[in-house]
């Protein structure tokens, strides 16, 4: 799992003093779960817009909270999609799974730890 700690301890200073970080990463949690179904069963069909539309949606919940190489495998699905099916997609969100499997962990671990850390 590759986390930038910068983005994401900078986004958790936030959210703490907001008192938003369990909400946060549910919504996150939540969301990644439902767009995964969403982009197998996009593939499945070889819906390239809607493959390109959920990956770049995953890709930005990723990058805000830190999450690099998720990101990272939302944009080579992108381009994937983009290319015809150019690339292997399905491969690719195989990686994905197992990468936001790793992040979802982490900040499992991070919910409800919000009020001490690294930020205060």
């Amino acid at each position: 799992m590759s986390i930038n700690q910068e983005v994401y301890q900078g986004l958790k200073k936030i959210l703490v003093a907001s008192g938003q970080l369990d909400a946060v990463i549910d919504m996150f949690l939540s969301n990644s779960n439902n767009r995964l179904l969403a982009l197998n069963d996009a593939i499945k069909a070889h819906d390239a817009e809607a493959i390109f539309r959920i990956a770049h949606a995953i890709k930005g919940s990723c990058s805000m909270l830190g999450g690099t190489k998720c990101a990272e495998l939302c944009k080579a699905i992108e381009e994937g999609a983009n290319q015809s099916f150019a690339t292997d997609v399905q491969r690719l969100s195989d990686l994905l799974t197992n990468e936001l499997s790793e992040m979802s962990r982490f900040l499992l671990n991070e919910r409800g730890n919000g009020s001490t850390g690294c930020c205060e």
